[in-house]
């Protein structure tokens, strides 16, 4: 059996309980949350010190009340079926409950844990409250703050966005009326962006200026909430104007824009006056429209920037491209409209390869855009095409825009360089043109100094007439090395200088060994890179005076004969002068056998062709100019007299076994247009109808 304690025992552990009580209930009356302990009927057994201070009574003039009675506010009911912890006191529910109840003094968490004796029924219930208004309070200011900065971005402009933050700033704090006002340029005023009048009568007139003074300024001045609960028997009310309405109460939140007060909220009539709640509240609206301010200014900085940036790229002289990090075009500017051909809106957001890239350049192209989207690029020449087709050439710069250290967008500059490439092509063409017929020619040939004779350049024929090695002659004057006699060069440069040319003048030049050969020499002046120099052509004529020389001895001898051979002498005259006819006739032909058989093969893009197909056009040239000039004539008048310059292209290439399709190609034609050809050729020829080869027929009419 168990041991009965002592009563020493006893007396010990009663006084342990004891102070355990004392422990609890210096516990239960220390808690700042409401505790209240009631019985299964709602009647309050007992209350700790927090719950006494939230009614207003001790605790002897609660006990047996209705916890409902005392507790619950007239807009929630002062009613046991009200209550949210019925289900408790029912029975229905055997766990603790919790929920936010608005009590006489604010919002209240509550919760009721229900306590149940050793046969399980409810004894009494633990009615703990603890008290959430400030908490409540802070959501609310934090969510009307919220609701304020969200308009922010939403309004279109400054004004809008402080009208927003007002309505708000008034609903919440309950004030009737106000405005806001910015701080005008003379500083000495306000400008006001709108007034919210609460339906009250305003006589004053809005034209009249709004001082900064009075209740006002303190806002200005000190940079913190300033107001005034009983308005109109303070020192402030002299300021107002006459007609003003009547102010209970006034309160001016300032406006801030960095450390400057930039405005104030004016909120007037609030019910029950401004608390120290409302000037806190007040305060933070105030740095929200502070905040709309800087925001509205960044935004119209930004805009005024974008619309000077949109401006400078739109009415850029040259076509600039933005392409984003997808290598999609996000922008071109009227520049690459007017020289493409393609709209903003046909080339937004389209990928390589673009719809101006070349068929022939586009690995080229590709492998360029790679690298300059990579490492930039600069004086890139790239040939594209119109929207039409048409072929145009570019110079490009660009960089690549990187945010951090990834590819943002690709920007690029493009100037348009197709009259420059043309002029260059042409010129090219024209230089190498020039270098086979001054090399071709049987004509001597010389480039040199107008001033003072020294060779730039000659030509072989130069060489082989004359006999001087080009080293020895290039870089020397024609005097220097014995060609030309002084005084005739300086007669010779006199004449260029004064007209810019000379035409056939008779001149004796000497021949390396010596020899002297007379020469109908011709000059010009030409441009070689913007500086002047003399073009100058010399053809032998040694020979023909030789034979007038003796055409005169066997006329001094005639002269003795008799009339017949006067005759005979004055026919030799004549035979002279239709030498000179056909010399100039010869002269003639040549310049129209190169207008026919030679000139329109400069005009095939030569840089489109394949190396056979120019190596091909190249031994054209070459045999056409070599039997233009070493072979005269007469057998390319053949071709010439019957067929049109394309015809007689059409017919070379017939001769070097070309078929119509390979001749389309290399003249870029039809092969229609070259069946076409054939056809006339045979026609010309009276070929119609026979058998006979075009090609072999051709090939014996070299």
């Amino acid at each position: 059996m168990d041991q009965k304690p002592t009563y020493e025992e006893l007396e010990q552990r009663l006084a342990v309980s004891e102070m355990v009580l004392h422990d609890l209930e210096l516990v239960y009356n220390s808690v700042n949350n409401s505790v209240i302990i009631l019985d299964p009927d709602q009647c309050i057994i007992s209350v700790n010190s927090a719950a006494e201070k939230l009614i207003g009574l001790p605790e002897s003039e609660l006990l047996n009340k209705k916890c409902y009675e005392l507790l619950h506010t007239e807009n929630n009911g002062a009613r046991s079926d009200f209550c949210p912890f019925q289900k408790l006191f029912s029975g229905e529910v055997f766990d603790t409950i919790e929920t936010e109840i608005e009590l006489r003094s604010g919002n209240f968490l509550v919760s009721c844990t229900p306590v149940f004796n050793k046969e399980g029924k409810l004894d009494r219930i633990l009615h703990v409250s603890t008290n959430i208004t400030p908490l409540k309070n802070n959501e609310k200011k934090a969510s009307m703050l919220l609701a304020a900065t969200r308009k922010i971005p939403l309004s279109n402009n400054f004004n809008e966005a402080a009208r927003s933050i007002y309505d708000i700033c008034k609903d919440h704090i309950g004030a009737t009326c106000g405005y806001v006002a910015m701080k005008s340029d003379n500083e000495e005023d306000n400008d006001l962006l709108f007034l919210d009048d609460g339906g009250l009568p305003c006589f004053v007139d809005p034209s009249l200026p709004m001082p900064i003074r009075g209740l006002r300024k303190e806002a200005y001045d000190t940079g913190e909430v300033a107001y005034s609960n009983n308005f109109m028997s303070s020192t402030y009310k002299k300021y107002m104007p006459e007609g003003h309405m009547d102010l209970n109460n006034v309160l001016f939140a300032p406006l801030k824009f960095g450390d400057d007060v930039a405005g104030v909220i004016g909120l007037a009539n609030k019910g029950g006056g401004f608390k120290e709640h409302d000037i806190v509240v007040a305060k933070a609206f105030g740095e929200v429209a502070g905040l709309a301010l800087r925001h509205s200014t960044i935004k119209e900085d930004l805009i005024e920037k974008e619309k000077f940036s949109s401006n400078l790229l739109d009415h850029s002289p040259n076509p600039i491209l933005v392409i984003d990090k997808e290598k999609s075009i996000a922008y071109v500017n009227k520049s690459f409209e007017r020289l493409s051909g393609y709209g903003l809106s046909e080339v937004i957001g389209l990928k390589p390869p673009y719809p101006w890239w070349t068929q022939d350049t586009l690995e080229k192209i590709q492998t360029d855009l790679a690298r300059a989207i990579k490492k930039g690029a600069t004086g890139i020449k790239e040939k594209f095409q119109k929207k039409n087709g048409e072929i145009f050439h570019v110079e490009i710069n660009s960089a690549p825009v990187t945010k951090e250290g990834d590819l943002d967008y690709y920007l690029a500059n493009w100037v348009d360089i197709t009259e420059k490439k043309i002029a260059e092509d042409t010129l090219k063409e024209s230089q190498n043109m020039f270098s086979k017929v001054f090399q071709a020619v049987s004509v001597l040939i010389t480039i040199s100094k107008i001033e003072d004779g020294t060779y730039l350049e000659v030509n072989d024929t130069f060489i082989k007439y004359t006999g001087y090695n080009k080293d020895d002659v290039i870089g020397k004057t024609s005097v220097e090395i014995g060609f030309i006699r002084k005084k005739d060069r300086d007669l010779l440069k006199k004449t260029v200088q004064k007209k810019g040319y000379l035409r056939h003048a008779e001149l004796d030049l000497n021949r390396s060994d010596g020899s002297t050969m007379t020469c109908l020499y011709s000059g010009e002046v030409i441009e070689i890179n913007g500086i002047k120099r003399l073009l100058s052509t010399a053809i032998d004529i040694s020979g023909k005076k030789q034979q007038q020389v003796e055409i005169q001895k066997k006329q001094d001898e005639l002269e003795a004969h008799t009339s017949k051979l006067e005759q005979m002498n004055t026919a030799l005259n004549v035979l002279i002068d239709h030498r000179n006819q056909e010399k100039e006739k010869r002269e003639s032909e040549i310049i129209e056998s190169f207008k026919k058989l030679i000139f329109p093969y400069f005009d095939l893009p030569i840089k489109d062709k394949s190396q056979e197909e120019a190596a091909l056009i190249f031994n054209i040239l070459n045999r056409n100019i070599r039997e233009i000039l070493f072979k005269g004539n007469e057998h390319m008048n053949i071709l010439s007299s019957v067929l049109t310059p394309l015809e007689i292209q059409v017919a070379n290439l017939i001769r070097e076994n070309k078929s119509t399709k390979e001749i389309a190609n290399i003249l870029q034609t039809s092969v229609r247009a070259i069946y076409f050809h054939r056809e006339n050729i045979r026609k010309k020829f009276n070929l119609t109808g026979d058998k006979i080869n075009l090609k072999s027929f051709l090939q014996t009419r070299r």
